[in-house]
């Protein structure tokens, strides 16, 4: 069911932002990187010599970095959101909570939004959601690959774990909700450098290398998780 009115879309969202931010403030958080400003816990003063990152996120994991950032981070962050109905919504959030967005996804505004991304996020990270907005479900696309080799910003994989969750079940990825007062890891990989100006080949093996790295990170932690509880969700038409 489609949300015609902006005025009750932005009371729906600012409801979502209280009650997960509620939920998330009541987790203990544990981040894990090789060195302090890759968790997302570092503290940016913003000075115009820091490094800005390319930042890869499972749609599934998408909650958790997003309520996990501190002010700051959310300040110098800009997220590729796409143009369909429910990337309006989560734009509505990520912009209240401080992020900056560009609309735009690899089938709908994607050039756009390539576009922007290259010439407006200077001093910002880049956050991409690499298997959106249709799957297929933790798969890597050029897109991440092409902005690295493009901005010369390094990758860097994620992985989140949540002691004990809900996931609710969607038509080709989950989403994990952590449960209250469960624990959260979020887990830093090593940046990648992407050299400039790559081709077709090029570009393809970066992209199985970043894909590689992420299921590494999952294949190392995977073993430690506790098990999540399914949820039951419409299946979208």
């Amino acid at each position: 069911m489609k949300i015609r009115s902006r005025l009750l879309t932005r009371l729906l969202t600012r409801v979502a932002i209280h009650s997960f931010s509620a939920l998330f403030a009541t987790c203990r958080r544990q981040h894990v990187a090789s060195e302090p400003r890759l968790t997302l816990a570092y503290d940016h003063a913003g000075h115009g010599d820091e490094e800005r990152f390319i930042l890869p996120v499972w749609h599934d994991s998408l909650l958790m970095p997003t309520f996990l950032s501190n002010q700051s981070l959310r300040r110098h962050t800009c997220c590729l959101v796409s143009r369909h109905q429910d990337g309006g919504y989560l734009a509505d959030v990520l912009e209240l909570l401080g992020f900056r967005t560009v609309r735009g996804s690899t089938s709908k505004g994607g050039a756009a939004a390539v576009r922007q991304l290259l010439d407006d996020t200077r001093g910002f990270h880049i956050v991409i959601t690499p298997d959106g907005p249709r799957g297929p479900r933790r798969e890597m696309k050029a897109g991440p690959i092409y902005l690295a080799s493009q901005t010369g910003r390094r990758i860097v994989p994620s992985r989140y774990i949540c002691e004990r969750a809900w996931v609710f079940k969607g038509s080709w990825t989950d989403m994990v909700i952590p449960k209250p007062f469960s624990r959260i890891r979020a887990i830093s990989g090593d940046p990648i450098f992407v050299p400039p100006d790559l081709d077709r080949e090029g570009i393809a093996h970066y992209v199985e290398l970043v894909q590689a790295a992420m299921d590494r990170l999952h294949d190392d932690t995977v073993a430690i998780e506790q098990p999540v509880e399914p949820a039951k969700q419409a299946r979208a038409a």
